[in-house]
């Protein structure tokens, strides 16, 4: 196989299009020439359109709702703020929000963070908040990282199989 300048593969002992002898018309040459240029463009429209499921949303779209942010807000408030600052920008704990956070090129699954979130903190006493807790903390991660909220809400079980990737999305 050989890779092209555009990323597109093609086999190396691929015979040429019928017609495409020496001697072969410029008609046909204009007509491969085109065809040769629109699957190029198709291709470079699959490669920067961001990924869509099948459902049609976008593969990091994670369902929470405002008022979850809101509830994760007083949550975060009691249980979080002391390590990880009031505004999600880290002190003891680490950042949880903003350009340092996760970077998307770090691949990291939102349900990784939150198992971890939900099985070891806070700390000194791990898992002890309500699920409905930790969906609304995540919810809040979410929010603050550039996520929108929808009219779906995030649920525990939910948050603990999703493979959207969780990164920081630049305004």
């Amino acid at each position: 196989m050989v890779s092209d300048r555009a990323g597109v593969r093609a086999s190396a002992t691929a015979s040429p299009p019928s017609g495409g002898g020496v001697g072969a018309s410029t008609s046909s040459s204009s007509a491969r020439s085109a065809r040769h240029r629109r699957l190029g463009l198709l291709a470079l429209l699959l490669l920067a359109s961001p990924a869509v499921g099948a459902s049609g949303q976008a593969a990091d779209a994670v369902p929470f709702t405002a008022q979850q942010s809101a509830q994760g807000a007083r949550v975060y408030a009691q249980h979080c703020a002391a390590c990880h600052g009031q505004q999600l920008e880290g002190f003891s704990g680490p950042v949880l929000a903003g350009p340092a956070f996760y970077g998307r090129d770090m691949g990291v699954p939102l349900h990784a963070t939150f198992q971890y979130m939900a099985r070891e903190m806070p700390v000194g006493r791990p898992g002890s908040l309500r699920r409905e807790d930790y969906a609304a903390l995540m919810a809040l991660i979410l929010e603050k990282n550039g996520y929108p909220a929808g009219d779906v809400a995030l649920d525990y079980d939910t948050a603990l199989r999703a493979d959207a990737p969780l990164y920081f999305h630049r305004p």
